[in-house]
């Protein structure tokens, strides 16, 4: 049996030695939690006992890495009177029991260590299988393979015999599945792992797959690529009770690993070839999370915006000729606004973002800017996993070029709320909680800085809005009211009239300016 003992203290590790010297078992020390998780790390340890307050590392953290890197390790907490609502902490994170120092003497630490090795060699013959990696990658391809249909299901079910993975002779009942995406998993796991993605991943399956089969021992998490997920909740066939349990993923996900996560949920299926059919024809659903902000969606969400196409080169062509003639720096930052939004509308799939972003790239050189190497090179070589960061990229390099913050951060925040939420009703009640100023404040700031109202200003951004989808889209004249917050088509059509001083209908059919 190897045993490591981590405490800050070294006479406390070295009492607990002196204890420990007659069960003939190999000790392992360490001072603080980053040194036990180089010992586990080389070290098949089978008991842990560690204190809780320690520099560095302290033992709550120690217990949660541990849990999720070596899930086989047997956890015990040396604890004080003092600190007994913190071992109590630290088995609701996995802990498997605690030793109060205070009553601790060498037979009760040895019949405490032998009765958790029973239990550890107990749990470990009978779940081995299910908490070994090995396994997880196992099912993890035979489900690539499914997906792929390189095999029929009834080849892939013999393969799933002889590797020991029963998932795939299950007969699956009606049941729910989720898309679980990590958000910033690649930076998250070049910081926890070093860059490691296999290490990060399983950190992820172990957490998850821990809480899937506390309620029901058949459910299964799938990698799909880099932080992308299939979380399976079989059996399940009410709605609220799967919305509850997608909820609590998010939850330990962000309570043992300091990730957060979105999901959709509420894609139904039934028996093995139903599941693969759904998870095909919704892998593209994933784009979903480049675009929303919520991290908890819902498959058949009616006010997910569907794809729509676009003209990207005739877009930018029309950006400057309906331009209002405001000076340098609003001007570059419209264009820039502009086609995030359109890009937004039109849902583009997130693997041609970079291709669009370089096209705005060099309609903005055309115009005359000098576009820097860096933000270059960061929308080339940079995976952003949301739209809004590509953005902040561009933001960043017009505020070194002091073509943005001229203008107060009150002015910049509505500006921002304005250009993300024109679809809908704006009031201005909404925009002074939301940069929390007051009304009367607002409308003078506002329009002190741009000279005009926030009213007629919604309006007019609305109103460009309108007339690049009129000119690079196929929508209607209704569809595209509705887009830009007028769902009125008569209303709609006057208003547009006033600023352009044509029919939107005639306005189409007209050549480029």
């Amino acid at each position: 049996m190897r045993i490591l003992i981590v405490d800050d203290e070294i006479t406390i590790r070295r009492h607990l030695k002196l204890m420990l010297n007659d069960m003939r078992v190999e000790i392992y020390e360490a001072e603080h939690g980053i040194k036990a998780l180089e010992i586990l790390e080389k070290a098949s340890i089978h008991i842990m006992l560690t204190d809780i307050r320690m520099p560095v590392m302290d033992g709550i953290d120690l217990i949660k890495e541990t849990k999720v890197r070596y899930p086989n390790v047997w956890p015990i907490v040396l604890s004080n009177y003092a600190d007994f609502s913190l071992a109590q902490q630290a088995m609701r994170f996995g802990a498997k029991n605690y030793v109060l120092k205070a009553t601790m003497d060498k037979q009760l630490l040895i019949d405490e260590i032998l009765s958790a090795f029973r239990d550890q060699q107990s749990v470990h013959q009978h779940r081995n299988a299910l908490n070994s990696n090995e396994r997880m990658l196992l099912l993890n391809s035979l489900f690539h393979e499914a997906l792929r249909k390189h095999e029929t299901m009834h080849e892939l079910r013999q393969r799933a015999a002889k590797l020991d993975i029963p998932f795939f002779q299950l007969d699956l009942p009606p049941s729910y599945f989720a898309l679980l995406e990590i958000n910033h998993f690649t930076a998250w796991a070049q910081d926890r792992y070093s860059g490691q993605m296999d290490l990060a991943v399983f950190s992820v399956m172990n957490v998850v797959a821990e809480k899937l089969k506390s309620n029901d021992e058949r459910n299964e998490i799938i990698h799909l690529a880099r932080g992308q997920f299939i979380v399976l909740d079989i059996g399940e066939q009410d709605m609220a009770n799967h919305h509850i349990k997608c909820f609590e993923i998010q939850r330990i996900l962000k309570e043992y690993l300091k990730l957060d996560a979105s999901l959709i949920m509420h894609y139904s299926f039934c028996e093995m070839q139903g599941l693969t059919r759904e998870v095909k024809d919704h892998l593209v659903d994933f784009d979903r999370f480049f675009y929303e902000d919520s991290l908890l969606l819902s498959s058949n969400d009616t006010h997910f915006v569907a794809p729509v196409e676009i003209d990207l080169y005739r877009y930018l062509q029309q950006l400057e000729s309906i331009e209002d003639g405001r000076r340098q720096a609003n001007k570059l930052y419209n264009w820039i606004e502009a086609y995030f939004q359109v890009i937004i509308y039109s849902r583009r799939p997130s693997s041609l973002v970079k291709e669009d972003l370089k096209l705005l790239i060099t309609f903005i050189e055309k115009q005359g800017y000098i576009v820097s190497t860096e933000l270059k090179e960061s929308i080339e070589h940079q995976r952003q996993e949301r739209i809004g960061a590509y953005k902040q990229l561009f933001y960043e390099w017009m505020t070194k070029l002091q073509l943005v913050g001229e203008q107060r951060k009150e002015i910049t925040e509505t500006l921002y709320y304005i250009h993300s939420y024109y679809q809908r009703k704006i009031t201005l009640d909404e925009l002074s909680s939301y940069v929390h100023v007051s009304r009367s404040h607002l409308s003078k700031m506002f329009k002190d800085h741009l000279g005009v109202a926030i009213t007629d200003y919604i309006e007019a951004y609305r109103m460009k809005q309108a007339k690049l989808l009129l000119k690079t889209t196929t929508l209607t004249i209704a569809e595209i009211g509705e887009r830009v917050g007028i769902a009125d088509i008569f209303y709609f059509s006057k208003l547009y009239k006033r600023f352009y001083r044509v029919n939107p209908s005639k306005d189409r059919k007209s050549e480029l300016v």
